[in-house]
């Protein structure tokens, strides 16, 4: 059982753009993170501990911050494993996805890790994680298209 999903991308734009443009508020984030989302709205303020909650249509999933250092990390955890609520399973079976913003050569790194996935239990732990591989896979794809020219 694995605990962590780990990907990375590199973006054509210094660290400090790439906040700005992809993480520096919920509505951004909103806009790579959630793109397949038809007519979401957000609840919630960006601040350290302020928990967020994304609708569209019957769909409710909420996440909660818990760090933002701008512009080189960004961290929230929440229920995985489709949309839910915070208090839909224990707190122990929430993943923890970090962002982390480095300097690259070629612009900046940008290093997600989700972990937690080994604290919860099976048949969801399967489609979660298999869920999520896929979904990193697709949206970090989407936030790498806002800066093609």
């Amino acid at each position: 059982m694995q605990d962590s999903i780990t990907r990375e991308i590199i973006l054509p734009a210094d660290p400090q753009t790439v906040w700005d443009k992809s993480f520096g508020s919920l509505e951004v984030v909103v806009s790579w993170l959630l793109a397949t989302w038809m007519q979401t709205t957000i609840k919630g303020s960006f601040e350290v501990g302020s928990v967020v909650t994304f609708e569209s249509g019957n769909v409710v999933a909420q996440a909660q911050i818990v760090e933002i250092d701008a512009p080189h990390k960004l961290v929230w955890k929440g229920q995985t494993g489709g949309a839910y609520m915070l208090t839909d399973f224990p707190e122990s079976e929430m993943t923890t996805a970090t962002f982390t913003l480095e300097p690259h050569p070629e612009g900046t790194k940008i290093t997600v890790v989700e972990s937690g996935f080994s604290n919860i239990p099976e048949p969801r732990y399967s489609d979660a994680f298999k869920g999520n591989e896929q979904g990193w896979d697709i949206v970090l794809p989407e936030m790498a298209s806002a800066y093609q020219s």
